[in-house]
């Protein structure tokens, strides 16, 4: 049974610097968060409706 308090003692991976607004990934959209993560988004939505 998962308890509550198990939810924020996992450690879950960071891939934005500092304000969120950039990732380390630079090599796609210039390391702009929103845009890669939206893509990532569109992708994952494109990829469930076949």
């Amino acid at each position: 049974m998962l308890i509550e308090n198990d939810i924020y003692r996992t450690s879950m991976p960071k891939y934005t610097i500092e304000d969120g607004t950039k990732t380390w990934f630079d090599s796609k959209y210039a390391g702009d968060s929103y845009k890669q993560f939206d893509s990532i988004w569109e992708y994952m939505n494109s990829t469930s409706n076949q």
